[in-house]
């Protein structure tokens, strides 16, 4: 099983740069390269798992001091210390309208030509006298969401056309991550734009000159959903991809006949969550998700380059699930929180494999979720008792 091994002592793990993640007391803290990242809830302080993600770029320049921003100048950025939160301790910046009877915004300059890109941008924010954000992609038309800080919930959505997606998430003290996901069609530069408002689809509106918002940071990023944070100062920064891979099957008890497989996760984008390869895609055994837009995962088997068995099973994005597969003697069986098992007939060999990993052999796909368990039996489970694996 490999929860009774030590994860050092049989997973390879790498990511050739520093990353974020949220510690045991809910602050966002760095680690350095090639450390994993064992990442927390910053609400309930409960541990999430480790983090793996695939790789992203922050594009917005100066992302904590908001320098080479392009604001109108009534919308002053003040420099205050956050008492609480993911910031708790350090220096935000508090955006105050002035009273003018304008929008009151602050801009990210252009982007260039996205078009037939997915981007996302988001803010990690919280109402300091004034409730309301907008976030925007700009492209010779508006495409944002208004979100309420008070109430932690979405406001009105404008997409002009656009497919577009959004979010809001608590982060601890009142501040949020609240993002703007877009398909981008158009080849005009793109500019995102956070807006200042004193209601929901509110465009102008004169200040009271004290009253504003905390301004953490901000992310734009290519991908249909936020990644973790990025800092940035003078330059675009990378966050490479994580890797986690054991390839020494002997380790964990490896069976070629037949096996089962249990993982709790908490996913919040796409991918593939875990596979035995044989250090390709063509021979495989994973789970997977592969739209933003499903509430379930599947399994797939695959060899030779053919997928031979597949199921699907319901498991939520952004929550934690528990999911667990069996495959051998002919059966491949598949269920999800408790739930009766799924089951098909095997009609092909299980796939030779010799690694197994969190994402996909080639790279092209990460779980970008947290792995709370992994446990493996080198035997298959049956039907009748796959569901209290996965309860």
């Amino acid at each position: 099983m490999l929860t009774s091994k030590n994860f050092s002592d049989i997973v390879a793990f790498t990511r050739a740069s520093a990353a974020w993640r949220y510690s045991s007391g809910g602050i966002l803290v760095q680690e350095s390269a090639n450390v994993p990242r064992l990442g927390y809830d910053p609400i309930t302080l409960a541990a999430r798992g480790l983090l793996v993600e695939e790789q992203r770029t922050n594009e917005y320049l100066n992302s904590r001091t908001f320098s080479s921003a392009t604001r109108n100048s009534i919308l002053p950025l003040v420099d205050v210390t956050a008492t609480d939160g993911p910031f708790n301790g350090t220096t935000v910046k508090k955006a105050i309208p002035d009273t003018s009877n304008v929008i009151h915004y602050l801009g990210g300059g252009g982007f260039g030509d996205k078009s037939t890109k997915q981007m996302t941008f988001y803010a990690i924010v919280k109402a300091a006298g004034y409730n309301f954000i907008r976030i925007d992609l700009f492209d010779s038309a508006n495409h944002g969401s208004y979100f309420d800080l008070a109430a932690g919930t979405l406001g009105t959505l404008i997409t002009n056309g656009a497919t577009m997606r959004r979010g809001i998430s608590p982060l601890g003290g009142g501040w949020y991550l609240c993002w703007v996901s877009m398909d981008v069609t158009s080849t005009n530069p793109l500019q995102p734009n956070l807006w200042i408002t004193s209601a929901d689809n509110q465009v102008t509106f004169a200040a009271d000159g004290s009253s504003g918002v905390l301004l953490g940071t901000l992310q734009v990023e290519q991908g249909a959903f936020p990644g973790s944070t990025i800092v940035t100062t003078g330059a675009q920064v990378t966050r490479v991809a994580d890797s986690a891979v054991i390839t020494d099957l002997s380790k964990i008890g490896w069976n070629a006949s037949g096996g089962t497989l249990v993982i709790e996760f908490e996913q919040f984008g796409t991918g593939q969550i875990a596979s035995f390869d044989d250090g390709t895609n063509n021979n495989r055994i994973c789970f997977l998700r592969s739209q933003i837009s499903e509430n379930f995962v599947q399994t797939r088997f695959r060899g030779a380059g053919v997928d031979t068995a597949n199921l699907t099973v319901v498991a939520a994005l952004n929550a934690r699930n528990k999911v667990a597969m069996s495959w051998g003697a002919g059966q491949l069986l598949l269920s999800a929180n408790g739930s009766a098992a799924a089951t098909q007939a095997l009609a092909s060999a299980i796939p030779a494999v010799s690694a197994f990993r969190f994402g996909a052999a080639d790279g092209s796909s990460k779980p970008n979720a947290w792995i709370r368990t992994t446990r493996y039996l080198p035997a298959p489970t049956a039907a009748a008792d796959l569901p209290g694996l996965s309860t």
